[in-house]
């Protein structure tokens, strides 16, 4: 009885103390190296454990990048489309051509005519487009909306004037960027698809981003419990990547797993 008594409070071997930390030490490099190979390159991770899911990942990845790169190419060449047919049809500027931002052409779709941004260079001072049919117009009843008192017609040099007149100098489209779409319905028609269509191209192209995001994330997540599954119950981690169309430029991804032993 006290020999086996001994026996079992005696120390345990040193070797057979660490031979279990040890066994985790040299399974930490194939952890990590799944992970971040994963990170970089989706599949990466997967293939260095032999896992047959790596092609998913890297199929997927293929696709992302091509209908990424087919979407920000095809919604540039749209929106050089609209900006020219802005430019010859409605655009009223003699000079050399300048582009505005998205909310300029923004602006040629939902005003037929920008209006005069003085409407009287001849009097001193800036004198703002008064028919509200405008854009410039419609922008001049907003200010004075908002700085003059209702009821009053302040003029040059009040300081409600001043503020309104501020206001608006510092949002109506000037010289250079005037339009006038009068007798050409048709091409202002055509001028919304455009936008419409380059604007669908580039929203896809956001969503083709978040799917390869997704995926760089989703792979070494799973090439990092798949490792660490591996290491700690000699078992294999089965997941399942999958992505679901919801209309055209949605897809969804579901990402699960389970364990096997």
């Amino acid at each position: 009885m006290t020999a086996f008594s001994n026996a079992l409070t005696a120390p345990l071997p040193p070797v057979l103390l660490c031979e279990p930390l040890l066994h985790l030490e040299e399974e930490q490099p194939r952890v990590s190296r799944a992970f971040f190979y994963s990170l970089l390159l989706p599949g990466a991770g997967q293939k260095s454990l032999g896992q047959k899911r790596a092609l998913a990942y890297i199929a997927l990845e293929a696709f992302a990048w091509v209908e990424f790169s087919r979407a920000r190419s095809d919604g540039g060449d749209l929106r050089d489309q609209y900006r020219t047919l802005g430019w010859d049809v409605a655009r009223t500027f003699d000079g050399s051509r300048v582009d505005g931002d998205f909310a300029f052409y923004e602006a040629l779709t939902k005003f037929a005519r920008s209006g005069a941004f003085d409407a009287d260079p001849n009097t001193s001072g800036l004198q703002p487009e008064s028919d509200p049919s405008t854009f410039n117009g419609n922008l001049w009843s907003l200010a004075t909306d908002i700085f003059f008192v209702p009821g009053t017609t302040p003029g040059p040099g009040d300081p409600r004037f001043e503020r309104a007149l501020d206001f608006y100098r510092e949002r109506g489209y000037g010289e250079q960027f005037l339009w006038n779409w009068t007798g050409n319905e048709a091409d202002r028609a055509r001028f919304k698809d455009l936008i419409r269509e380059s604007d669908s191209r580039f929203h896809r192209s956001s969503v083709m981003g978040g799917v390869l995001l997704a995926n760089h994330l989703v792979s070494a997540i799973d090439g990092f419990l798949s490792a660490r599954v591996r290491s700690i119950t000699n078992g294999t981690l089965d997941t399942h990547l999958r992505a679901t169309p919801v209309g055209i430029s949605d897809p969804r991804l579901e990402f699960g797993f389970s364990i096997l032993h």
